[in-house]
């Protein structure tokens, strides 16, 4: 931190530092037990490398883009602005305006880089983004003094990605040094969820509705017919739980079920069985509700023909966040044996564990935009999806391998892509 008063090492030390680094590990004495399955040891150690190798796209304004999209007068939008002390089209511009700087190889912003912009945001704006994304010496220390559990010393600290996402740049003398571009990418992608997570309860709750609402949005684009959580419940008898929608296919029902959540890092390091379940309760009862409705709606009979004669069912659950989930089958190995069993066995023949997956808003607008693109129906590749899970030589952990092996093209949603496009055309307004 204070290299005035940091010894100064040799080449050799510094190597020696890395060798034990790299020991680390086997040092901890971890080895696979009930606790620790093989798959969540395997989730827990990719977690910090996994956000070193996923790429940056421009979904990382989906959140700022879903509040600004509220009246001026929303509580959330109104939160964010008066935590962040800027406002959600500012703060999209400006970290556009980073984000150049970084992908050129910038390490430092200074003065001179955001100059051109003092036209249009001025300099109160931007030393209000700077101080949003940054902290000075002092700020850091208090910042790494305030996180839970500061004061004890748990094993999953080894697991977690950088905290340093939440300010991606270390201010010295006016200038903002990014610490490196990965942080600085993920910090971007969760920054307005950050920024309102210290609130809660207060935050979560009404961002799930309108979470919901853009998933449900996006569910909507694939050519089917797609049932919402109101009819699904008109067919069952009262006081059933049920998904958000379900997506209506020849032969095939595709249930969706949003969840929006803190989903905090504590989440993606942990690395036992039934902490992970109890933190994960809120997927075990979206499964749980879509067997409830394959079930019910096939035993009353209310539904649609085409949905009564579907020989398959599948369920997507999309959340906010890349909660490194996998599919059904891998959740179940990670929970408690026998976590997972459904509490309407006759659901099981349609919708099995298999044929469920978690995957983020990321990958869900990708898989709704891409398969639009290719002219591919979305239960083929599924289909596709599950023989390939079923082969250890090509199953795989996270939904977007399957897409990338496809060579599914990379897509957005409306909301995003328009949001990108009003930002590129404010800063390019903003220079000339």
């Amino acid at each position: 931190m204070d290299r005035s008063v940091s010894p100064a090492i040799t080449i050799q030390q510094f190597d020696d530092l890395r060798q034990r680094l790299w020991e680390l590990p086997e040092q901890l004495g971890s080895q696979l037990r009930d606790t620790l399955t093989g798959k969540l040891f395997f989730r827990q150690l990719i977690n910090p490398q996994f956000g070193f190798q996923r790429r940056l796209t421009g979904g990382f304004v989906r959140e700022a883009a879903i509040l600004a999209a509220q009246p001026n007068n929303n509580p959330l939008r109104r939160m964010f602005e008066e935590r962040a002390c800027i406002s959600l089209p500012n703060f999209v511009d400006l970290a556009f305006a980073a984000y150049s700087g970084i992908i050129e190889g910038r390490r430092v912003l200074d003065s001179a880089w955001f100059e051109p912009l003092l036209k249009t945001y001025p300099g109160g704006v931007l030393n209000a983004f700077a101080d949003a994304v940054s902290v000075d010496h002092y700020g850091l220390r208090q910042f790494c003094r305030g996180l839970p559990d500061a004061d004890r010393r748990l094993r999953s600290e080894l697991f977690e990605f950088p905290v340093l996402t939440r300010y991606p740049f270390l201010r010295v003398d006016r200038q903002l040094h990014c610490w490196h571009p990965m942080v600085f990418f993920r910090g971007m992608e969760v920054f307005v969820h950050s920024v309102l997570s210290e609130s809660g309860s207060a935050y979560i709750e009404p961002f799930s509705r309108l979470f919901e609402q853009h998933v449900v949005s996006e569910a909507k684009r694939f050519p089917a017919r797609f049932h919402t959580e109101d009819e699904i419940r008109s067919w069952l008898t009262h006081g059933a739980k049920v998904p958000d929608g379900l997506l209506s296919y020849p032969d095939c029902n595709v249930f969706v079920e949003s969840k929006a959540k803190l989903f905090d890092e504590s989440i993606m390091c942990v690395g036992h069985t039934e902490r992970f379940a109890h933190m994960t309760k809120s997927l075990q009862l979206a499964i749980q509700q879509a067997w409830s409705a394959s079930a019910l709606t096939r035993e009353e009979k209310r539904a649609p023909e085409q949905v009564l004669k579907a020989s398959r069912d599948y369920l997507l659950i999309v959340t906010n966040r890349e909660v490194n989930a996998s599919n059904g089958a891998s959740l179940a190995e990670m929970y408690p044996p026998n976590t997972l069993t459904p509490t309407f066995p006759t659901a099981a023949p349609y919708l099995p564990l298999e044929r469920i997956y978690v995957l983020s808003i990321e990958d869900f607008e990708w898989l709704v935009g891409g398969l639009n693109l290719l002219g591919l129906a979305l239960p083929e590749f599924l289909d596709e999806c599950v023989a390939a899970d079923s082969k250890a030589e090509s199953s795989v952990f996270f939904f977007e391998q399957h897409l990338a092996r496809r060579k599914v093209p990379r897509s957005h949603s409306a909301l995003v892509e328009s949001a990108i496009e009003e930002s590129v055309r404010r800063l390019e307004r903003a220079v000339q």
